[in-house]
Parts: structure tokens; C-alpha cells; sequence
């Protein structure tokens, strides 16, 4: 009884020792991930947020883990090693975690010297930016990744025959304790307590964890492992002869057995799929923080659950080769089949929304979210995932039979492991997506999986040819998954659903089997972002620029007017305006207005995707060309980091950043990035930047304005149609009324001016929403500050995208911001006549509407001069219904009255502000080839078909 007792003890002992393991694990894995997307983060600032930032985190972190890995393998003294190895380790870890956001913000003057010396688009930047990430995160991230192969290892000599299944749970303990740490990271304290304070709890927590182990181990833990002290003993002996022998052990110990082979391989492919698919399902379920985080989420889960399932199917298997081979075809053939369903996720994401979700966001958003990537994502990952502890028992296999050490197999494999991934990670990003694309990408990573399954399929076959044969049919699976997978329908992909679905009504009504999202003119798969033209997407005749899926601009008549204010406000009342700054290209609208002043010499544009600039091709018609103006200077960076780093000053900064319910978008929302742009001006000079009034809750777009507000003292507030836009000085924005004429009737000013129907200064100032002091009153109880730190707005937005009680806030802002009869106005416009004004004002109301039915009676009369009366006045009110088939039969009268010039201006005027409609085009041609003028009918036709390809009216006159 006695020793049944005692037996009994050591039993409870080791299994509440495995217990207190894994949850230290779990821990472990939780504080790892939650420091690493904080890191992440405030990486962004300092590097920026294109792929070549994003780039080097991932990979500096990564390299880290594989080193640690690495240094246990090789270094690890395995007969002193012990549980308390692993508690210092997280103590130090810990440690790093409660300083690491200092240290990190301590060295943007190193970033600045970097920046100063080297070109900031040569490799040689690159390589010492990654440098310096690397030296930053050195530490701990080397201590996490010698964490999992320091424990397997010191428990080997108890758990010998278990030591796959126990590498395995581990493992799997380890990431998906990585899933808590990210959910609770990205859903919970940076959104809380914000970065700093993020990494100092997690360093607390892992400084904890440490301080658990070691007192655990003081108890005698620790001493479960002595049983396993003649196996140590005996590896070291073994060492000591090799030494003795002048035998030295490589530092790749195993380098060409074939299990770290594959397990190097899965991991390119498992990084280079995670890239992929993050690409493709921000494109169905949105680019917001909160959509990556819920794609990170299952990732590590299907990795997690597939390893703790695969290390208790291991003790069960005697050949290792053939699951692996198994696995390695479950990883080729589940994204070939996801291809077969890809163009339905959209629409299916779009259904489920409308028919689990609330008029405001709740969980179930996550949860839909989280179903279509585990579509997409899960069952590839669950292979991957349990590839670990079967490749660690095969290793294993091949270990005993060379006579080498066991204890440093996992080290040596997590090594092979994330090198794979890293060059995984870095040629899905650089080659893959920007030179094949998303289709292609997925099935050159599939086939390649597939051959090494196939390789291992051969090798490991026992049997005849036949049952071989047999065996490789399955493979024919694959192959008519690939030969019979759809086309990518980029229309759909491209459309935005994610954002069109919070309109229940219109998106019940879109057609799942063939939904009208407009024509595809044009597509890039960016090295940042996906770039997509699409004409006629709104039914009016215009074009919209898409990245990633989300529509961003559009050449509609009222969206193009924030574009063009983003320039004339600030150009007029900058106190000089020489030098601009142009963050963000998109259509070219901004920078090409901005060129139109005069006294510009110099227009630096900032912008991160190269596709963009491609796309360019089909906004020049209206956006004058900008890029061929020797005045131009396109940087293809950050903007935010070449203000950072550049010590160039301006007069005008003007901003248009993306949506910021966008993921990284929220670094151009925020204080220190105000900072920098203060710091970047000349004295008298302007910031101006764009702040939506659709898709954002009044608290948000309060903290917006007061933050500027918070940098810039005087700031005064335009708005128009749905959009609004803010101007910021450090000095009094105030310009005489004289002076600011003269600037507005500058010639190519006066043109622009006339195109958005802004016929006098009295029209344009119409616009204003408010002074410094309406400001100051309106944002009175307003108490959020958008800050690096507390990244309140990015995680904000997911949350008002979906509230669908949510309106324009236009009208809001009308209400709200105290009516002061224009005294802001004449106060930053000293010598404004409010008389004149008021007068000006009367004058722009125009019924276009009602003045085309009175034409169409007049023409029914034949009173032909009335009806061009009434047609001119539809034509001049471009918010008519009308506007644009009272602009038609002007045209066709004009010409038939043979005023062919007044018809084919008015042509021109409709084809500038409908590009998408064709008719204005064949109506050109018809009159270019009445008057034979062939050339010229033939250049109008390939313009009208570049917008409207395929038009069966205008390839018959080009034919003819």
C-alpha cells in the first residue's frame, strides 16, 4: 500500500506539474501575441504603413523566434538545464515587455539619421531599418522563441516515448493561447488602456508567469525530470566522445533529413497562404483593425486545435511519412476548393449579415465575420497545425537512429519552421500577389504542396504499382478542382459589399447570381493594396477608384468637390503657397488643382500604392494631368513618415487619408501626426485635411475635429454634400477679402472654379460651416483626443460602420454649430460684403428639375427658342435629375441648329461629368464625322470606349 501511495503522489504530482505547464504556456503564448500587436503598432509610426514597414516587423519578429529556437538547439546544456530556465526567461521577457514602448519611441532620431543618409527607397534603407527593428526586439522575441524547445526539452528524459505528443500539445497550448492574446489585445486593451499601458500589463503578466515557475520549481516540480538524468547523462557522454574524437556537431544539427526539410517547406507555404488570404478576405469582410484581427484569430486557432489533435493522433501512428503526405494534400487541396466559392463570399458574407445582425454592432458581427474567414482559412491551418508533432516524431525516428539528440529536435525544427515562413511571408507579398495574383498565387502554392505530398505519397508507399497507381489517382482531384475553378469576378470582389450591406433594402435587391457593381475597367494587384476602376457603379456615369475593395473616391460631379477643396482652401488663404505637400494621390484630382495656382513651384505627393498611380490613366481627363508637371514630385511612401523624417517645410499640407475605419488609416487621424504636420509648416501656412460625414458616428468625428483642433488653434470648418473639410494654422487664418478675389479669378483658378458651377468668391464661401470660436463652442463638452497611443479612432470605426441608425451628419453639424451671421466669415475674410453675399446666396436656388418640363412642353409646342431657354437652365443646375438628357437634347438642337461649337462644348461638359455614359461620345463622333474630321471622331471613340468598353454603338462607328 505504501508504495501505491507513494506511487500515486508522483502520478498527481507530474500531472498537476503538465497542468501548471500548459497554463503557463497558454499564457505565455496570450502575452507573446499581445506584445506583438502592440509592437506592431507603434512600428507603424515610426516605419510607416506600407508592406515594407509591415514587412520587417513580421519578419525581425519572426527571425527572432527562429534564433531562439536555434540557440536551445545547439547550446542547451541538457544536463543542467531545468523548469527554472524557462521561468528566467519569461521574467526577462516580462521585463522587456514593461520598457519596450519607451525604448521603441527613444529611437526615432536613430530612424531620422537612417532616413537622412540613405535613400528611403533603396535596399540598403531597407536593410539597416530592418536592422535596427531587429535590434529593438532582439531580446525578447529571441527569449519566446527559445521558450517551447527549452521546455520539450527538459522534459524529455520523463516523457521519451510521449515527447511528440507532448511537443505537439505544447505547441498547440502554446497558439491558441496566441488567440486569446490577440483577441484580447485588439477588442479589449489597446482599445482601453492604449498601447503603453497594453505592453505594460502583458510585461507584467509574463513577469508574473516567471516569477510562478520558479517558485513552482522551488517546490521540487522540477524534479519529475530526474528520471530522465541517465538519458542526459548518456547525451552528454556522447558529446564528450564526438568531442573527444574531434567530432564536432554542426550548427544545423540534421540539416538534410528530410522531416526539417518539409516542415522549412510548410512553413513557406503556411505564411505564404496567410498573406494571401488576409489580401482576399479584406476585400469580403473589410480592411478594418477589427476584420485583421478577427483573420489572425483563425489562423492561430486552425494552427492550435490541428497541433493538440495531431499530437494525440501521433502515439497511435507507427509511419509518420504517409499522414504528413496526407496533410500536406489536405493543405494543396482546401484553398482549390475555396477557389470554387470565393465569388459567392461576398454576397453570402451580405446575407448573413442581414439576417443575424442588430441595427447597431454586437458580436454577431465578429462571429459572421469569423465564419467566412474559417471558410477560407480553417481547414488548411487544422493540417498545418498538425503537422508538428508529426514531423517532431519523425525527426524523432531519424534522431534515434543516428544516435543524436532528441532534446534539440524541436528547437531545430520551430528554426526550419519560421525561415520557411519568412521567405513564405516575403514572396507572397513582393512576388506572388503583385506579379500572379490572388487565383494564381493560391494555386502555385497549392501545387507545390501537392508535390511534396506526392514525393512523400512515393516514398513512403508500401505496396504494388497498382495499388501506388491507385493511390496517386487521388492527386486527380487537384487537377480538375484547378482546371475547372471560375474566373475571380474582381467586380464583385472589388465592390465594397461590406460596406454596402448596412443598406438592408438596396442589398436585398442586388442579384446573387448576376449583381449589377458596375463595369471593371481596370485591375492591379498592388504590392500594398488592390487597385480597381470601376465606371457606372452608382448608376450616375462616373467612375470610382477601389483599394482592397473599398471604394475611396469617386468623379461624380458633388464627390469631386472635396477632392478640389482639399486645394482651393488652403491655396487661398495660405499666406503663401509655393511649396505643397499632397498626401495621398488617389485620383489626381487634388494634386492637379493644386498646380493650377500660379505661384506653386514645387508639389511633393506622397503615396504608398504603385497601382494607383497606374490606375492614373483613367482620372486624367479630369485632373490635369499632375504627374506630367515638371513641378511634381511623386514620393511612393508614407506620408506620414516622410513628414517624420524630411525635413522639408511647406507652405500647404493638405491630406486626404483613406475611410478611417480602414486599417493603418488611423495615423493620419491622430495628434502626433497633427504634431508633425505643425512642425513641417512655414510660418502662415496651412494644414487642411478631409473628415467624412457618412459611415461615422458624431463621436467620432468629434474627436476628429477636436484633435485638430487640439494642434492647430485656428481652424475653420467647410462642408458640402457629405463631406466636410477642416482647415488648421498655428497663426490666425485671415485673408483679405481683395487678395483672395485676385486668387480666385486667377485665370486656370477661375476655370477650375467654373467646372464645379462656383461662378464668383460669393459661392465659394458659402460652403463655410464655422469659425474658431463656432469650433471651440460646438466641441465645448468634447473630451477625446485621438492619440498614437490610445489608437481610439481605428478601433472606433468598425463599430459605427455597422450602426445603421446612423446618418449624413451634414445636416447635424448645420444644427449644432451656433449660427453667428457670417462674423467667423468675415473674420478670417476681412472686406466681405454680407450684402453682396446674401444677394449671391438668393441667386443659386434653381429648379433644374422643373425647368426641363417646361422645355419638354415647349419643344411639344415646337417653341424651339423657349426649349433651349429651359434646357439651359436644367443644363446649369447640375444637381438636376435631368442634368444630363437635358445636356443631350441641347447638343443634338445646337447641332442641328449648326452651333456646332456651343454643341460640342456642352458635349464635352456632359462626357467630363458623366465619363460613363457613352452617348455623349457618339454624339461628338457623329458631329466629327459630319464634318470630316475622321481623326478627330476616331480619338473621341477610343476615349468613350475606354470608359465604356464593349459599347456596341460606338465599336460600329469605329468600324465604320
Amino acid at each position: 500500500m505504501g508504495k501505491k501511495t507513494v506511487f500515486e503522489k508522483k502520478t498527481k504530482t507530474r500531472r498537476f506539474y503538465d497542468f501548471f505547464l500548459l497554463i503557463a504556456f497558454f499564457l505565455s503564448g496570450a502575452t507573446s501575441l499581445s506584445l506583438e500587436v502592440s509592437w506592431s503598432k507603434e512600428l507603424s509610426y515610426l516605419l510607416g504603413v506600407d508592406i515594407y514597414g509591415a514587412t520587417t516587423v513580421v519578419t525581425a519578429f519572426m527571425a527572432g523566434l527562429g534564433i531562439g529556437a536555434l540557440l536551445v538547439a545547439r547550446f542547451c546544456k541538457w544536463t543542467r538545464a531545468s523548469i527554472k530556465s524557462y521561468g528566467i526567461l519569461q521574467l526577462v521577457i516580462g521585463i522587456c515587455g514593461l520598457v519596450s514602448i519607451p525604448v521603441f519611441r527613444s529611437t526615432l532620431p536613430l530612424f531620422s539619421f537612417l532616413y537622412d543618409q540613405l535613400n528611403y527607397d533603396s535596399g540598403f534603407f531597407l536593410l539597416a531599418r530592418f536592422t535596427l527593428v531587429f535590434g529593438l526586439m532582439l531580446i525578447p522575441v529571441i527569449l519566446m522563441g527559445m521558450t517551447l524547445p527549452l521546455v520539450v526539452g527538459v522534459s524529455y528524459g520523463r516523457v521519451k516515448g510521449r515527447f511528440a505528443y507532448r511537443a505537439g500539445l505544447l505547441y498547440g497550448v502554446n497558439t491558441i493561447g496566441a488567440v486569446a492574446g490577440t483577441l484580447v489585445a485588439g477588442f479589449v486593451l489597446i482599445p482601453t488602456v492604449g498601447i503603453f499601458k497594453t505592453c505594460f500589463f502583458t510585461g507584467m503578466v509574463d513577469f508574473g508567469i516567471g516569477i510562478a515557475v520558479l517558485w513552482f520549481a522551488r517546490l521540487g516540480a522540477a524534479r519529475l525530470s530526474a528520471s530522465g538524468a541517465k538519458t542526459r547523462a548518456a547525451s552528454a557522454e556522447f558529446d564528450r566522445k564526438g568531442e573527444s574524437h574531434g567530432v564536432r556537431k554542426p550548427f544545423l544539427e540534421h540539416r538534410f533529413s528530410w522531416p526539417a526539410i518539409v516542415f522549412l517547406l510548410s512553413g513557406m507555404l503556411a505564411l505564404a497562404l496567410e498573406i494571401i488570404w488576409f489580401r482576399l478576405l479584406a476585400r469580403i469582410i473589410g480592411p478594418s483593425v477589427h476584420a485583421f484581427s478577427i483573420m489572425l484569430v483563425i489562423y492561430l486557432l486552425g494552427i492550435g486545435v490541428g497541433s493538440v489533435a495531431g499530437s494525440s493522433w501521433v502515439r497511435r501512428l507507427r509511419d509518420h511519412r504517409m499522414p504528413i503526405a496526407v496533410l500536406l494534400f489536405v493543405v494543396g487541396t482546401c484553398p482549390l476548393v475555396t477557389l470554387l466559392l470565393i465569388n459567392r463570399l461576398p454576397i453570402w458574407y451580405g446575407r448573413l449579415f442581414l439576417w443575424l445582425s442588430q441595427d447597431v454592432f454586437t458580436v454577431w458581427n465578429l462571429m459572421i465575420q469569423g465564419l467566412i474567414a474559417s471558410i477560407l482559412i480553417f481547414p488548411a491551418t487544422l493540417a498545418f497545425g498538425a503537422m508538428f508533432p508529426l514531423i517532431t516524431r519523425a525527426y524523432g525516428v531519424e534522431s534515434t537512429a543516428t544516435g543524436r539528440q532528441m532534446e534539440a529536435s524541436v528547437g531545430t525544427l520551430y528554426f526550419y519552421n519560421t525561415m520557411g515562413g519568412i521567405i513564405g511571408s516575403l514572396a507572397a507579398g513582393f512576388w506572388l500577389l503583385p506579379v500572379w495574383g490572388v487565383k494564381t498565387s493560391i494555386i502555385i502554392v497549392a501545387i507545390a504542396s501537392l508535390v511534396l505530398s506526392a514525393v512523400l505519397f512515393q516514398v513512403s508507399f508500401q505496396g504494388s504499382r497498382i495499388k501506388k497507381a491507385l493511390c496517386g489517382g487521388i492527386f486527380v482531384v487537384p487537377v480538375l478542382l484547378m482546371a475547372f475553378s471560375p474566373k475571380l469576378d474582381h467586380t464583385i470582389l472589388n465592390a465594397g459589399l461590406f460596406s454596402e450591406m448596412i443598406n438592408k433594402k438596396q442589398f436585398r435587391q442586388i442579384d446573387s447570381k448576376n449583381p449589377d457593381l458596375g463595369r471593371l475597367l481596370f485591375f492591379h494587384e498592388g504590392i500594398n493594396n488592390s487597385v480597381a476602376v470601376v465606371a457606372n457603379k452608382f448608376k450616375d456615369g462616373n467612375l470610382t477608384l477601389h483599394l482592397t475593395g473599398n471604394w475611396v473616391s469617386t468623379t461624380e460631379f458633388h464627390g469631386r468637390f472635396h477632392l478640389k477643396f482639399l486645394s482651393h482652401l488652403p491655396m487661398l488663404f495660405a499666406r503663401q503657397h509655393r511649396t505643397v505637400g499632397v498626401i495621398g494621390y488617389g485620383t489626381g484630382i487634388t494634386a492637379g488643382t493644386t498646380l493650377q495656382y500660379p505661384d506653386v513651384e514645387r508639389v511633393n505627393i506622397f503615396e504608398l500604392e504603385p497601382g494607383v498611380i497606374k490606375a492614373s490613366a483613367y482620372f486624367d481627363y479630369i485632373n490635369q494631368k499632375p504627374l506630367e508637371d515638371p513641378r511634381t514630385h511623386l514620393y511612393m511612401v508614407d506620408g506620414r513618415s516622410h513628414l517624420t523624417y524630411e525635413k522639408f517645410h511647406y507652405d500647404v499640407i493638405t491630406a486626404d487619408p483613406i475611410h478611417p475605419h480602414v486599417a493603418g488609416a488611423g495615423n493620419l487621424y491622430t495628434r502626433d501626426f497633427y504634431q508633425i504636420a505643425e512642425d513641417r509648416l512655414n510660418p502662415g501656412g496651412i494644414f487642411c485635411q478631409w473628415i467624412p460625414l457618412a459611415g461615422i458616428s458624431p463621436e467620432s468625428y468629434n474627436a476628429i475635429l477636436n484633435t485638430v483642433h487640439d494642434v492647430f488653434p485656428h481652424t475653420a470648418l467647410f462642408s458640402f454634400f457629405g463631406e466636410s473639410v477642416v482647415l488648421g494654422s498655428k497663426t490666425p487664418i485671415r485673408i483679405d477679402w481683395a487678395a483672395f478675389e485676385k486668387r480666385f479669378y486667377s485665370p486656370a483658378v477661375f476655370e477650375d472654379f467654373k467646372s464645379l458651377d462656383i461662378r464668383t468668391p460669393y459661392n465659394l464661401v458659402s460652403f463655410f460651416m464655422g469659425g474658431e470660436q463656432q469650433i471651440d463652442a460646438y466641441l465645448s463638452d468634447t473630451r477625446i483626443i485621438c492619440s498614437d497611443d490610445n489608437v481610439w479612432l481605428e478601433h472606433h470605426m468598425p463599430d459605427d460602420l455597422y450602426d445603421r441608425s446612423l446618418k449624413n451628419l451634414y445636416f447635424m453639424l448645420r444644427e449644432k454649430i451656433h449660427d453667428d451671421g457670417f462674423a467667423a466669415l468675415v473674420q478670417i475674410l476681412p472686406g466681405l460684403s454680407l450684402n453682396q453675399l446674401a444677394r449671391e446666396l438668393a441667386g443659386l436656388v434653381i429648379d433644374g428639375d422643373a425647368a426641363y418640363q417646361l422645355a419638354q412642353r415647349a419643344g411639344q409646342a415646337q417653341n424651339y427658342r423657349l426649349m433651349e431657354k429651359y434646357l439651359k437652365e436644367t443644363f446649369a443646375d447640375f444637381n438636376s435629375l435631368h442634368f444630363y438628357a437635358a445636356g443631350l437634347e441641347l447638343a443634338d438642337y445646337l447641332s442641328t441648329d449648326q452651333r456646332i461649337d456651343e454643341a460640342v462644348s456642352i458635349l464635352h461638359v456632359l462626357q467630363k461629368n458623366h465619363p460613363a455614359f457613352s452617348h455623349a461620345f457618339g454624339r461628338e463622333a457623329a458631329i466629327m464625322i459630319r464634318m470630316g474630321k475622321k481623326e478627330n471622331a476616331t480619338s473621341i471613340l477610343k476615349q468613350g470606349l475606354m470608359f465604356s468598353p464593349g459599347d456596341p454603338v460606338l465599336e460600329a462607328m469605329l468600324e465604320t
